[in-house]
């Protein structure tokens, strides 16, 4: 489990495709020499584990489906990305619940610059966005983020001076393309109210009327 608050950046120097997997190579030399085998780290909000490691590197592999869901199919050596280690049972628990499972990609859409903040829209599948909800919480590129409105097809997130410089969404671009998790807990409202639709037996009495009452 991971927090969205960005520990370091990192570079992607490779990405190969193997017989059954993709080999990550990242340039990490802030967190690189503390990693051990088999340590999970968020890359770009995406959950990998670590295969191998010195005091610069680190390497990981990624499945075929990590790798058509996310934006790494995209990227090439020398981008940017954001790393998180896992957050442990003595950590302090910041930001939200990220699992470092990415539901999909969005495209930059805008970037509003408001004097020291900006505010950057987001476009990306209906099927994601059913599940982003206005004043909660998602994982852009790994980092936690308050959805300031949400639409059928985009949604827009504040981006705050120490976001802006602690992390690749700083220099990131309109066009550009973004990994997305949004909250868990909305997916699990979202699942329930499918079922309670498709009238199949759930064992709760929560009615529409009460979600709404608590802020879904």
């Amino acid at each position: 489990m991971f927090t969205g608050l960005v520990e370091s950046i990192g570079k992607l120097v490779s990405i190969t495709p193997s017989k059954d997997v993709y080999h990550l190579k990242i340039e990490a030399p802030d967190i690189a020499s503390e990693l051990i085998f088999g340590q999970s780290v968020a890359v770009s909000g995406a959950c990998v584990t670590v295969t191998s490691h010195d005091n610069r590197f680190f390497s990981a592999d990624i499945m075929p489906e990590t790798q058509k869901r996310t934006k790494f199919r995209l990227s090439k050596p020398g981008s940017l990305v954001n790393l998180e280690r896992a957050l442990t049972a003595s950590g302090r628990f910041d930001g939200h619940i990220v699992s470092g499972h990415i539901d999909g990609i969005g495209r930059v859409a805008e970037i509003i610059s408001m004097g020291i903040t900006h505010v950057m829209r987001v476009e990306t599948d209906e099927s994601i966005a059913q599940m982003i909800v206005e004043k909660g919480s998602i994982a852009i590129d790994g980092v936690s983020l308050t959805v300031i409105d949400a639409m059928s097809n985009s949604f827009s997130v504040g981006l705050i001076p120490t976001t802006l410089q602690e992390c690749t969404l700083g220099t990131i671009q309109e066009g550009e393309i973004l990994n997305i998790e949004t909250d868990i807990l909305g997916k699990y409202v979202l699942k329930f109210m499918n079922l309670q639709r498709s009238n199949k037996p759930v064992s709760s009495n929560l009615t529409m009327e009460q979600l709404r009452e608590m802020g879904w």
